[in-house]
């Protein structure tokens, strides 16, 4: 299999790059507990400080903004090292046991559920806690315990401490991606109503991703231009979606104007330069009159944005 073969494949399964990032993610933060493991030589290491946090960096890809994916990963490894030391602390004593695990279990349920979007947790705190069940060689006594769970809490900051220090550039390249996909599902929108016919279409998931990437940005970057790419491009997205109106948003002339724009963007973004505009009728308006001159601030914010990356 060529390697060209091969990228079309994962660009067909991973058409943002999300995936990729995670994984580039996982492996950077990987490397960084070897390094501070061969420096420290942490004992019982293989769970406690490599499959506990790594494992509740599955969390962490679960955020929508920063600060939201370090809570998760936060709260899921704290969560993890409470249960597993509760855990193990009650395990001698079996019918005990059985019934700490429901309170337990009920505990975390009534916590999550005060905020629908941490409900994940709940899983991944349960498998950490009895999967370390198998591991009563290292949790024999309270003293191992509390090592054990110094242990995780050191791997936890430094994997906070890896996490801010992660290239934030990678989120722009998604962004980027999702930005492309969306301009030319528009063009497509506008393509047929060029034809005559109505356009009915789902919200696409690249709306999304180009919203919550648009805030994750660096700030060296020209977040204020890339935020109004990103507010221009959805309410030009929306305003392409029509299915029936009493009055045509459009007028022919106006959707092949728009039509000429879209496909000059699309091929700037393609090769990421400035948007040449070909056509002479372009002018920089404060005020919108209409879809073209939307189609006109999300090319001159383009044009600021290239220059300044």
């Amino acid at each position: 299999m060529s390697i060209s073969k091969l990228i079309r494949i994962v660009d067909q399964h991973d058409p943002l790059g999300i995936f990729r990032v995670h994984g580039i993610k996982v492996v950077y933060v990987s490397l960084v507990l070897f390094a501070v493991n061969g420096l420290i030589a942490i004992p019982h290491s293989y769970f406690y400080f490599f499959y506990v946090p790594l494992t509740a960096m599955t969390a962490e890809v679960q955020g929508t903004t920063l600060p939201q994916k370090y809570v998760f990963f936060s709260g899921v490894t704290l969560g993890a090292l409470l249960v597993i030391s509760l855990f193990n602390l009650a395990f001698p004593f079996p019918v005990f046991f059985l019934f700490f695990s429901f309170v337990i279990t009920f505990l975390l349920y009534i916590y999550v559920l005060q905020d629908a979007s941490k409900l994940f947790w709940v899983p991944i705190i349960l498998s950490l806690a009895s999967y370390s069940l198998n591991n009563r060689a290292f949790n024999g006594n309270p003293f191992e315990i509390l090592n054990n769970a110094i242990t995780i809490f050191v791997s936890m900051l430094v994997i906070l401490g890896a996490l801010v220090l992660f290239p934030l550039s990678f989120y722009y390249r998604i962004w980027l991606r999702a930005f492309h996909r969306v301009v030319d599902l528009s063009l497509k929108n506008f393509l047929v109503l060029q034809s005559g016919a109505s356009t009915v279409t789902d919200i696409p998931v690249y709306i999304v991703h180009l919203r919550m990437y648009a805030g994750m940005l660096p700030r060296c970057f020209p977040t204020y231009s890339i935020l109004s790419m990103t507010f221009h491009i959805h309410k030009l997205y929306l305003a392409s979606c029509v299915y029936w109106a009493p009055k045509p948003l459009f007028t022919p002339q106006e959707i092949t104007e728009i039509v000429i724009l879209l496909q000059q963007l699309v091929a700037a973004i393609e090769q990421e330069r400035p948007c040449i505009i070909l056509s002479s009728a372009v002018e920089s308006k404060m005020i919108e009159k209409n879809h073209k001159d939307t189609v006109h601030k999300i090319i001159h914010s383009w044009n600021y944005s290239v220059n300044h990356i």
